[in-house]
């Protein structure tokens, strides 16, 4: 039995012996080679690992060869949105920008940073339209310009107040421009109100028999002012030798004042016509004889030849040459 335990141990010892020359590490010089957080191939607060990048913080080594990055204080960091190193390593992004694209930026896409704070340069009164262009009291910020608080056309700055110069009378047009005491500012200019003007240092309507479209134009009877005109009370009328005639029927006036009609005319429509033979004013101004019931005006009556006027056809006959109704 002992025999047998002696060559059970002797196998034993051989079998540790070549195992350890064999170079197999214990467990404990395993542990001893492991990589440590800050050896660069395990990061410490985001992680690093090798050919990979991390948040940065740690001091242990990065490898250029294999950091898909940039090196930064012995940590591999993506520098396009790492908020430390932004860009480039030790460019820390600070207040409420963000670093995107390798830029410190502001998270919102209508902000821009100015200094540490992003702000809308459209409305902020302190960095209107651009940074550190401040507004000046009384305007504020309106899309980005310093303007008064309308925001509106002719709203200018006069003095330290905010003045409409398209309305103000103290300030017309532009700042210090006063209009008369008689006067408004209407669109920038000094003018006198509701349209009227300026006559004799007073403010008149120009739509009056003594101020008919102009100061001191006076209308004379029997005319009035009508639209600032001096015009005769009814439409078409004119004034001939002091009265209101209507020329397109007056026989002394016809068309014109001293056009006169001659003997058995008639003033049609502004125009002298012999209303006994006219065609167009036949017995009257306003009867005329249709080209295919009658072919003449005879004293003042449309007839087809000798015959009074056709409730057919007027033609002429091709045998007797005479004007007749046809019978259909």
């Amino acid at each position: 039995m002992r025999v047998r335990l002696l060559r059970v141990a002797a196998w034993m010892g051989v079998f540790v012996v070549v195992g350890c020359a064999a170079g197999a590490p214990s467990p404990y010089e395993e542990n001893e080679n492991a990589l440590t957080p800050d050896s660069g191939q395990s990061g410490g607060v985001g992680g690093s690992v090798t050919g990979g990048m991390g948040g940065g913080g740690s001091t242990g080594a990065c490898d250029p060869a294999t950091c898909a990055g940039e090196c930064c204080d012995g940590t591999c960091v993506d520098t396009a949105s790492h908020v430390n190193n932004c860009g480039s390593c030790g460019n820390v992004c600070t207040g409420t920008t963000r670093c995107t694209g390798g830029e410190c930026k502001c998270p919102s896409a209508t902000a821009t940073a100015c200094g540490t704070a992003c702000v809308e340069t459209s409305s902020s009164n302190d960095h209107c339209g651009a940074c550190n262009t401040a507004c000046d009291a009384p305007t504020t910020c309106v899309a980005g310009d310093c303007k008064c608080p309308s925001g509106g056309d002719g709203n200018d700055i006069c003095g330290d107040v905010c003045v409409d110069t398209q309305t103000d009378p103290m300030n017309c047009g532009e700042c210090s421009i006063a209009c008369p005491a008689e006067l408004s500012c209407v669109l920038g200019e000094c003018a006198c109100p509701l349209g009227g003007k300026l006559c004799d240092g007073a403010c008149v309507a120009t739509n009056t028999d003594e101020n008919c479209g102009d100061c001191g134009v006076a209308c004379d009877a029997p005319t009035s002012c009508q639209d600032s005109a001096c015009k005769c009370p009814a439409a078409g009328e004119v004034v001939c030798d002091g009265a209101c005639i209507d020329v397109q029927s007056d026989e002394m006036n016809c068309g014109g004042c001293g056009e006169t009609c001659g003997a058995g005319e008639e003033c049609c429509g502004g125009t002298c016509a012999n209303t006994q033979t006219d065609m167009a004013h036949c017995g009257s101004c306003t009867t005329v004889c249709m080209p295919t019931k009658a072919n003449v005006c005879t004293a003042g009556a449309c007839r087809c030849g000798e015959a009074a006027q056709c409730s057919t056809t007027c033609a002429q006959n091709f045998f007797s040459g005479a004007w007749e109704c046809s019978l259909f």
